[in-house]
């Protein structure tokens, strides 16, 4: 059994792949473009887009070429596809939930976001050239803001992060997770990354093929990057001295989930407990580690070579497991 929402793409270049992408996934964008141009903040959005794009274009050319090649496969104008692909809203609602043990071995990853535009997360397998990813995505979306593995062996989590402070135009977060998805050395791009002008933050959880765990914070202005111990935990709020720069607003479920998770985790799980794990509703239906919000879960366990995925979209169905075997590698998973 697999999901119906899996889907395999190959290409030489990005924009070939962004192309064939975009007209697999045209019904899936639209929808989510009619959606969030019926929000409050969509024009905003259209006005202060455009200002992201000169610097995505100037450091990472090869991005802005995949989405272009998408909003011509999906028949979208790429302006709008734009404002809607890098999400630079002035406010950021929670995003998941991330949980390392077994001495990195094994990784949990609880997707959330607002149902309605995030009803179509799928799962793909993509490869562009001799780099390739198995991630949840968005289809409407750049890739690789939610978790993904690569054929280079990393793992990386993400985690939405709101701040205070200076904010502008610089390189959307959406494109900086879409290049570090294909990271090989997260050392190495992270003083890339402390050079770029930035126009926000994420948090990126990496787990490299030996297991080496590191995470990379940032805001507009300043970034981090930690080896934290494990077992491990992130959800939406700052763990380094970047709190200082803490916007979360009183509704935020983001403490509630991480200390939920903490005391929940062990130093050793079966995939099965943490399933469990990854499934609690201690904080109920809005502030649980699985909340109405939860569209998709991840788990990757590096002994089995497997991964195990639930869609909420295709709940019935559990979760699946499929072999990280079958993701063009370079490195042993």
């Amino acid at each position: 059994m697999i999901h119906e929402k899996i889907f395999s793409f190959s290409a030489e270049d990005h924009r070939t792949l962004g192309r064939t992408m975009g007209s697999c996934f045209s019904s899936a964008a639209r929808a989510a473009l009619k959606y969030a141009s019926s929000l409050s903040e969509w024009q905003w959005r259209t006005k202060e887009a455009p200002h992201y794009l000169p610097y995505a274009e100037r450091y990472f050319p090869q991005f802005v070429d995949e989405l272009r090649g998408y909003a011509e496969g999906a028949g979208i104008d790429f302006t709008l596809f734009w404002a809607l692909a890098i999400e630079e809203d002035r406010a950021h609602a929670d995003k998941c939930t991330t949980i390392v043990t077994n001495n990195g071995r094994l990784i949990g990853h609880n997707e959330d976001f607002d149902s309605e535009i995030g009803r179509d997360l799928c799962i793909i397998r993509k490869t562009v050239g001799d780099t390739g990813t198995l991630e949840l995505f968005y289809p409407y979306a750049p890739g690789g803001n939610a978790i993904a593995i690569n054929s280079s062996g990393y793992i990386i989590a993400v985690n939405s992060l709101t701040h205070s402070g200076k904010k502008g135009a610089g390189v959307p977060r959406n494109i900086i997770a879409r290049w570090l998805s294909e990271t090989k050395d997260p050392r190495k791009d992270f003083a890339f990354l402390s050079s770029l002008p930035r126009s926000s933050g994420y948090s990126h959880t990496f787990l490299g093929a030996d297991s080496a765990l590191h995470n990379i914070e940032y805001t507009a202005t300043e970034a981090r990057l930690t080896k934290p111990s494990m077992p491990y935990i992130h959800t939406n709020h700052y763990l380094t001295d970047l709190s200082k720069y803490e916007a979360n607003t009183g509704s935020s479920s983001t403490h509630e989930r991480f200390a939920d998770a903490t005391a929940a985790v062990r130093e050793h799980m079966t995939t099965q407990e943490l399933k469990v794990l990854m499934d609690r509703t201690a904080g109920g239906s809005e502030k649980g580690i699985m909340n109405n919000d939860t569209l998709g879960k991840m788990i990757i366990d590096r002994d089995s070579l497997t991964a195990h995925i639930w869609l909420r979209s295709e709940k019935e169905k559990g979760f699946i497991e499929y072999p990280l075997n079958s993701l063009p590698t370079k490195t042993a998973l």
